[in-house]
């Protein structure tokens, strides 16, 4: 049976590691028809239809929660509707209340203290007033929608408490496809770190720079990428401590999700330096699958959610998060023993355990027990 969803992400990049390739791109193959309403064109697929929200229509639905989208929702009379960001969820509970429309929350992290952790430039009372109406939503969202996805098994306890009937737990582990064409043996290695995503003092950035510099000062001579793009200040700050420091380092600026893998490939070991802040405590970093995916050992603070993945891996180490000397330790032993191996032991857990194909079969049914409930 035929069935039609809107995606509604006029936030993120229009080509979402998560839910554009993983969710959108699989419900298309199995020819469900999408309409995806974005920011921006989506590579060209079959079934999805991308609808390109104009930029004052996005600023509005970020001021509304989404509610200005309901004339055009409406019109296109859809089984059902996915918000992919937490601003829409006044948008998603107008829906639930008052449509017959099949409504599901993609929940990729813990929200409610993301914006009091993370929201720094907005003063903390209306940062309070914002988690605690997050959660609020959330919880009321739990009993209102369709199905809930989550993206790490802490979210998946929030809303089992909150009594969520038709929960799916799709952790962000790589596609098969977008890294199976990767060949450890003939990609020529350019750097011998590298961070991948999110570029802020929160997650680790500088304590990265400084731990180049000490392998500097030890006689390092090789080659660090930043792929992603750091704002303005912090980029500002990275050029001081690399110019002063004369360490060989790499910006990419933001590079599309189809190119990560032909970017990490060139990379020997993957770092993921975050802060003890506890968002940390609760989303394992996306970039440590990626990594793993392209044969990068890896180098992670030592916090809950990497422990559970990497803390017996032979192709990692764990260290003290913030802590620049440590860092710089387990940079070292891992490029030693990258050099040494093939790269093939990540690239073996990718493929037998850390790959999003494992879940599409019940994606699908997840999608269809929430619209035929």
């Amino acid at each position: 049976m035929t069935c039609n969803i809107c995606f509604v992400g006029p936030v993120g990049p229009p080509d979402d590691h998560r839910y554009f390739y993983k969710q959108i791109c699989n419900l298309a193959a199995r020819n469900w028809k999408v309409d995806f309403f974005t920011r921006g064109q989506p590579p060209e697929i079959p079934n999805v239809n991308a609808i390109v929200l104009s930029r004052q229509t996005r600023y509005i639905s970020r001021m509304t929660g989404g509610l200005n989208l309901l004339p055009i929702i409406l019109r296109k009379r859809p089984q059902a509707l996915q918000i992919c960001s937490v601003e829409l969820l006044p948008l998603a509970i107008t829906l639930a209340t008052f449509t017959r429309i099949s409504i599901f929350y993609d929940c990729r992290e813990d929200m409610p203290t993301s914006i009091m952790e993370h929201k720094i430039k907005i003063p903390i009372i209306f940062r309070w007033v914002l988690s605690n109406a997050t959660m609020l939503m959330e919880r009321l969202g739990s009993q209102l929608f369709a199905g809930i996805s989550v993206s790490d098994q802490w979210i998946e306890s929030k809303f089992k408490k909150f009594g969520t009937k038709n929960l799916f737990y799709f952790p962000n582990y790589p596609r098969l496809d977008d890294f199976s064409s990767i060949n450890l043996e003939k990609v020529p290695k350019k750097y011998d770190f590298c961070i991948l995503g999110s570029m802020s003092e929160r997650t680790g950035v500088l304590e990265f720079i400084n731990a180049l510099v000490i392998l500097k000062n030890r006689g390092w001579n090789g080659k660090a990428r930043l792929i992603g793009e750091p704002s303005p200040d912090l980029n500002s700050l990275i050029k001081k401590i690399v110019d002063a420091e004369k360490v060989d380092i790499s910006i990419s600026g933001r590079v599309p999700y189809q190119n990560v893998p032909a970017a990490l490939s060139e990379c020997f070991v993957g770092a993921i330096p975050l802060l003890d802040m506890k968002k940390f405590h609760r989303n394992p970093a996306t970039k440590m699958f990626e990594y793993a995916a392209s044969g990068l050992y890896i180098v992670a603070s030592d916090l809950p959610p990497q422990r559970k993945f990497l803390q017996d891996s032979s192709f990692a180490v764990l260290v003290k998060p913030g802590d620049s000397v440590a860092l710089a330790n387990g940079l070292e032993e891992m490029l030693h023993s990258r050099i040494r191996s093939s790269g093939d032991a990540p690239r073996h857990k990718y493929l037998s355990e850390w790959n999003a194909d494992y879940f599409y079969n019940d994606m699908e049914n997840y999608y269809k027990k929430g619209i035929f409930k």
